[in-house]
């Protein structure tokens, strides 16, 4: 069993497909690796113990316009109010104060429900760049038709601190 862990090792290979996607082959095994909003989504149960960090990366990501049309939230101060203005939208209180966390949980929610549709804003597309089959499940991920939140990065610069 060692010596088929190491050469696995030896004939394992990698690929960089892009700044936030990697593909690793094992001869009968592949695994994706995922960074910004698709790792949240693939491993939210993980995201679901930090919901205030996640709602803080996502607040850089939300115009203050988007975020007040689709919550339909007030003027707030934008993006450190973001937060505050759902709590107070949620009515979620913990002890008489704004719960981040429970806003943030909130959010993670409505994120593998599916209930919060988002999409990710492009510069600019080519429609002669195929996208292969194993990948298109994954782009249809951050694809929404109809009324969506509109997020300006996929990257999310989650900052997770040991309390």
């Amino acid at each position: 069993k060692q010596w088929y862990q190491r050469r696995v090792a030896i004939t394992a290979g990698e690929t960089k497909l892009s700044e936030t996607l990697k593909l690793v082959t094992v001869p009968g095994l592949i695994k994706m690796e995922y960074k910004g909003v698709l790792n949240v989504l693939n491993n939210i149960h993980q995201y679901m113990n930090h919901p205030t960090e996640v709602l803080t990366a996502l607040a850089h990501c939300i115009t203050k316009q988007d975020a007040m049309f689709h919550f339909t939230l007030p003027n707030y101060k934008h993006p450190e109010g973001l937060p505050d203005a759902l709590a107070v939208r949620y009515n979620l209180y913990f002890q008489k104060e704004p719960d981040h966390e429970a806003v943030g949980r909130l959010v993670l929610k409505q994120f593998r429900d599916k209930k919060l549709k988002f999409y990710v804003a492009c510069e600019d597309s080519d429609d002669s760049v195929n996208i292969p089959d194993d990948q298109i499940g994954d782009v249809h991920r951050l694809l929404f038709e109809g009324d969506a939140l509109r997020l300006n990065s996929s990257e999310l610069n989650i900052i997770i601190t040991k309390k």
